[in-house]
């Protein structure tokens, strides 16, 4: 946390499994307050920290998306006023998609194919229509997976380039 003066307090640690690779920001539970998603492909887990209002977080429970998941990230795909969990499943050629459930968890997963080692995970309406795309980098193939969204948490077949 900023001291407002270019200095900080000291660093708060909290547990979100062996070797994070990346985090995704976003209200999870509508208190107004930005949460925190941890991917960590090592642990199999995607790790949920709810923010507290105070500079401190609470631990949520993990969300095992399926397989390695790598870059997660927040979005929301049906349009309902929840924020969504996209993840990529390293090691596979598919995209894990959850919806959430307004307190910071998230339901079962719904899988998407992409090509060879889904690294990364971006989620952005791309069209300006309202509706919320995945792009996916996909590592090992070396290409783009787009996936366009239908705005009720489903999304079309991947378009790869």
């Amino acid at each position: 946390m900023g001291n407002g003066d270019g200095t900080f307090q000291p660093a708060r640690t909290y547990p979100v499994g062996l070797a994070p690779q990346c985090l995704a920001l976003g209200d999870l539970n509508g208190d107004g307050r930005p949460d925190i998603v941890a991917g960590s492909a090592a642990s199999n887990v995607v790790s949920v920290l709810l923010n507290n209002g105070d500079g401190t977080f609470r631990v949520g429970p993990d969300q095992p998306p399926a397989l390695l998941p790598f870059t997660p990230d927040l979005g929301d795909f049906a349009r309902r006023g929840v924020l969504d969990l996209a993840v990529g499943e390293v090691g596979t050629s598919r995209v894990a998609v959850r919806r959430g459930n307004r307190d910071g968890t998230f339901g079962p997963p719904t899988t998407y194919p992409v090509q060879l080692d889904p690294w990364w995970v971006t989620a952005s309406d791309l069209l300006n229509n309202g509706k919320v795309d995945l792009l996916v980098a996909n590592g090992l193939s070396g290409s783009l997976s787009v996936l366009l969204g239908n705005g009720d948490g489903t999304f079309h077949p991947a378009v790869t380039y």
